[in-house]
């Protein structure tokens, strides 16, 4: 079941949103708090991703899936090592069980792949922030989506909009 706020008490209490600020597992698509596991895996209020090919969820990271790490037991993610990398990021950028790679200069990891261009361009899910560079735009302090800039929120950030 859940790991932290999401609901209203039975006494018609505030509703919590779920986010980096009031959940320190990973919101589901009910925007509740979820406790990491292999099926709801991430950390800080991040959306849940569901591991894949036997990957278990480690500090909010879908890592392993045994010996090798492939497009078989890593198709939403990328190799390193034996390890499958899920969610990608700059730092590990990859998809189909491909080798992570790094992305370089002013590249950002899109769908798996480094895209270089102007950050609006290809920051598709998150926001461009002030050095030009693609964040997740979900935390309070980088809320932004489609590569808009990224806006510093009072209280909550919940689908890259900042919530009074």
């Amino acid at each position: 079941m859940g790991g932290g706020t999401g609901a209203a008490g039975a006494g018609g209490g505030t509703m919590a949103v779920c986010g980096p600020g009031s959940c320190g597992g990973c919101c589901d698509a009910n925007n509740t708090c979820r406790t990491p596991n292999s099926a709801a895996c991430g950390s800080n209020g991040a959306s849940c991703v569901a591991c894949s090919g036997g990957q278990a969820c480690v500090s909010g990271m879908c890592q392993g899936g045994g010996t090798s790490c492939n497009s078989t037991n890593c198709a939403n993610g990328c190799c390193s090592g034996t390890m499958c990398i899920t969610p990608t990021s700059n730092a590990t950028c990859g998809r189909n069980g491909a080798a992570c790679v790094a992305c370089t200069g002013n590249q950002t990891c899109v769908a798996g792949s480094c895209a270089s261009g102007d950050c609006s361009t290809t920051c598709l899910t998150g926001c461009c922030d002030a050095t030009g560079s693609c964040r997740g735009g979900t935390t309070k302090d980088e809320c932004g989506i489609g590569g808009a800039s990224c806006q510093q929120c009072t209280l909550f950030c919940v689908l890259g909009a900042c919530l009074p």
